[in-house]
């Protein structure tokens, strides 16, 4: 296990649940701190309803992080400045829960890699547009780690990409080697998920007729 894998399993839920402390404490520039998170949450939540993310996964991971803190502060807030037993402890209840579950999982999963970030793994050009072939582990912290492979395609002139199509392999394939193979024709683009000489799947995007 290397330490970039504890950096970001291990440490990431419980730099998480600490900044979001330190910010609940921070009193500067409340007002505009409020503007931001707003702006962030939002931004987080039209990118994961519309299927876009950062071509550069960096992007990806910090708005992930950011979004996570300030969930984790506005529960510090709840849990701090409610007198109610009831709050504080389902608040105590949620931060301990995150940290745990994280932990339970670095432990028990067998997945060496990170469900933080993703790793492109190929790419295709077709008709003047780019798409790519990434891959992650899925960010479930309960049950078997899986694989997620998504197609995307580029957003011109934008640092954006939109997931057209996704595949989860199978509880217990996580280990499994798979091999890609890209194709095309006057209307659609599509990459076979290939393992032992079988195709397990296809991702693929209708396009226009030319």
């Amino acid at each position: 296990m290397n330490f970039n894998f504890l950096l970001t399993q291990a440490l990431f839920p419980l730099l998480v649940v600490t900044l979001g402390y330190f910010l609940c404490k921070c009193k500067l520039l409340k007002t505009q701190r409020v503007i931001l998170y707003l702006l962030v949450l939002f931004m987080s939540f039209v990118l994961d309803l519309t299927g876009v993310s950062f071509q550069n996964d960096l992007f990806n991971v910090f708005l992930y992080f950011s979004a996570l803190t300030i969930i984790a502060e506005i529960i510090w807030r709840i849990y701090l400045s409610n007198k109610k037993n009831l709050f504080k402890r389902l608040a105590a209840t949620l931060l301990s829960s995150y940290i745990i579950l994280n932990i339970l999982w670095l432990i028990f999963s067998p997945a060496p890699k990170s469900r933080i970030s993703a790793e492109q793994i190929d790419t295709y050009t077709f008709n003047n547009k780019t798409y790519t072939l990434k891959k992650r582990v899925s960010r479930k912290i309960i049950g078997y780690p899986r694989h997620v492979v998504t197609l995307n395609r580029v957003v011109p002139s934008t640092p954006f990409e939109k997931q057209i199509d996704k595949y989860v392999t199978a509880e217990g394939y996580f280990f499994s080697e798979y091999s890609f193979n890209w194709g095309s024709d006057s209307r659609n683009v599509w990459v076979d998920l290939i393992g032992d000489k079988d195709t397990l799947w296809t991702l693929s995007e209708k396009t226009e007729q030319p």
